[in-house]
Protein backbone atom coordinates (compact mmCIF):
# COMPACT_ATOMS: atom_id res chain seq x y z
CA UNK A 1 0.00 0.00 0.00
CA UNK A 2 1.38 3.39 -1.00
CA UNK A 3 1.75 6.39 1.32
CA UNK A 4 -1.37 8.19 0.05
CA UNK A 5 -3.51 5.08 0.34
CA UNK A 6 -2.18 4.39 3.86
CA UNK A 7 -3.16 7.88 4.97
CA UNK A 8 -6.57 7.59 3.37
CA UNK A 9 -7.05 4.16 4.97
CA UNK A 10 -6.28 5.55 8.44
CA UNK A 11 -8.65 8.46 7.80
CA UNK A 12 -11.25 5.91 6.68
CA UNK A 13 -10.91 3.98 9.93
CA UNK A 14 -11.48 7.23 11.81
CA UNK A 15 -14.48 8.06 9.63
CA UNK A 16 -15.98 4.62 10.30
CA UNK A 17 -15.60 5.22 14.04
CA UNK A 18 -17.35 8.60 13.76
CA UNK A 19 -20.06 7.05 11.57
CA UNK A 20 -20.74 4.32 14.12
CA UNK A 21 -20.95 6.95 16.87
CA UNK A 22 -23.38 9.00 14.78
CA UNK A 23 -25.55 5.95 14.07
CA UNK A 24 -25.63 5.19 17.80
CA UNK A 25 -26.54 8.75 18.74
CA UNK A 26 -29.27 8.99 16.12
CA UNK A 27 -30.82 5.52 16.36
CA UNK A 28 -30.10 4.28 19.89
CA UNK A 29 -29.99 7.42 22.03
CA UNK A 30 -32.42 9.23 19.67
CA UNK A 31 -30.41 12.45 19.78
CA UNK A 32 -30.84 14.22 16.46
CA UNK A 33 -27.56 16.15 16.57
CA UNK A 34 -27.99 17.02 12.90
CA UNK A 35 -30.84 19.36 13.84
CA UNK A 36 -28.20 21.63 15.40
CA UNK A 37 -26.97 22.60 11.93
CA UNK A 38 -28.54 25.94 10.97
CA UNK A 39 -30.67 26.29 7.82
CA UNK A 40 -28.98 27.26 4.57
CA UNK A 41 -28.32 30.99 4.40
CA UNK A 42 -27.97 30.92 0.60
CA UNK A 43 -31.45 29.39 0.26
CA UNK A 44 -32.89 31.91 2.71
CA UNK A 45 -31.45 34.89 0.83
CA UNK A 46 -31.86 33.78 -2.80
CA UNK A 47 -34.72 31.29 -2.71
CA UNK A 48 -32.54 28.82 -4.60
CA UNK A 49 -30.70 25.75 -3.33
CA UNK A 50 -26.96 25.96 -2.77
CA UNK A 51 -24.75 23.10 -4.06
CA UNK A 52 -24.80 21.51 -0.58
CA UNK A 53 -28.53 21.82 0.12
CA UNK A 54 -30.00 18.45 1.02
CA UNK A 55 -26.70 17.15 2.38
CA UNK A 56 -27.80 17.12 6.02
CA UNK A 57 -31.06 15.36 5.17
CA UNK A 58 -29.08 12.90 3.02
CA UNK A 59 -26.74 12.09 5.92
CA UNK A 60 -29.68 11.67 8.32
CA UNK A 61 -31.47 9.34 5.88
CA UNK A 62 -28.26 7.36 5.32
CA UNK A 63 -27.70 6.92 9.06
CA UNK A 64 -31.27 5.64 9.35
CA UNK A 65 -30.66 3.12 6.57
CA UNK A 66 -32.90 4.92 4.05
CA UNK A 67 -30.53 4.74 1.09
CA UNK A 68 -32.98 5.76 -1.65
CA UNK A 69 -34.07 8.83 0.34
CA UNK A 70 -30.42 9.71 0.95
CA UNK A 71 -29.73 9.55 -2.77
CA UNK A 72 -32.73 11.73 -3.58
CA UNK A 73 -31.82 14.37 -0.97
CA UNK A 74 -28.23 14.67 -2.20
CA UNK A 75 -26.55 11.93 -4.29
CA UNK A 76 -23.04 13.12 -3.36
CA UNK A 77 -23.40 11.64 0.14
CA UNK A 78 -24.12 8.15 -1.19
CA UNK A 79 -21.45 8.60 -3.89
CA UNK A 80 -18.88 9.24 -1.15
CA UNK A 81 -20.05 6.27 0.90
CA UNK A 82 -19.84 3.91 -2.08
CA UNK A 83 -16.37 5.07 -3.15
CA UNK A 84 -15.09 5.05 0.44
CA UNK A 85 -16.68 1.64 1.08
CA UNK A 86 -15.02 0.09 -1.97
CA UNK A 87 -11.72 1.70 -0.98
CA UNK A 88 -11.87 0.43 2.62
CA UNK A 89 -13.01 -3.11 1.75
CA UNK A 90 -10.52 -3.61 -1.08
CA UNK A 91 -7.60 -2.25 0.93
CA UNK A 92 -8.58 -4.27 4.00
CA UNK A 93 -8.50 -7.42 1.83
CA UNK A 94 -5.08 -6.39 0.52
CA UNK A 95 -3.78 -5.83 4.08
CA UNK A 96 -5.24 -9.08 5.45
CA UNK A 97 -3.76 -11.12 2.59
CA UNK A 98 -0.41 -9.35 3.09
CA UNK A 99 -0.43 -8.01 -0.48
CA UNK A 100 -1.09 -11.42 -2.06
CA UNK A 101 -4.30 -9.96 -3.44
CA UNK A 102 -3.32 -6.52 -4.70
CA UNK A 103 -6.86 -5.32 -5.20
CA UNK A 104 -6.76 -2.16 -3.09
CA UNK A 105 -8.46 0.77 -4.78
CA UNK A 106 -5.94 3.51 -5.51
CA UNK A 107 -6.61 7.22 -5.16
CA UNK A 108 -7.38 8.87 -8.48
CA UNK A 109 -8.32 12.49 -9.13
CA UNK A 110 -11.17 11.13 -11.23
CA UNK A 111 -13.09 10.19 -8.07
CA UNK A 112 -12.88 13.81 -6.92
CA UNK A 113 -13.90 15.15 -10.32
CA UNK A 114 -16.77 12.67 -10.45
CA UNK A 115 -17.97 13.95 -7.09
CA UNK A 116 -17.82 17.54 -8.34
CA UNK A 117 -19.91 16.57 -11.37
CA UNK A 118 -22.48 14.90 -9.09
CA UNK A 119 -22.70 18.06 -6.97
CA UNK A 120 -23.09 20.39 -9.98
CA UNK A 121 -25.69 18.22 -11.73
CA UNK A 122 -27.68 17.80 -8.50
CA UNK A 123 -27.53 21.56 -7.85
CA UNK A 124 -28.74 22.36 -11.37
CA UNK A 125 -31.58 19.82 -11.23
CA UNK A 126 -32.73 21.05 -7.81
CA UNK A 127 -32.99 24.63 -9.06
CA UNK A 128 -34.54 24.09 -12.50
CA UNK A 129 -38.04 23.60 -11.09
CA UNK A 130 -37.70 26.67 -8.83
CA UNK A 131 -36.54 28.76 -11.79
CA UNK A 132 -39.43 27.56 -13.98
CA UNK A 133 -41.97 28.15 -11.20
CA UNK A 134 -40.59 31.68 -10.72
CA UNK A 135 -41.01 32.36 -14.45
CA UNK A 136 -44.66 31.28 -14.42
CA UNK A 137 -45.47 33.14 -11.20
CA UNK A 138 -44.30 36.53 -12.48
Amino acid sequence: MEKTEKRLYILGLGAISVLLLMIGLLNIVHWDFLSLIPPCGFRFVTGYYCPGCGGTRAVRALLQGRFAASFLYHPFVLYCVVIAGIFMISNTIQIVTKNKWKIGLKYRHGYLYGGIVVIIVNWALQNIHIFINNLYNL
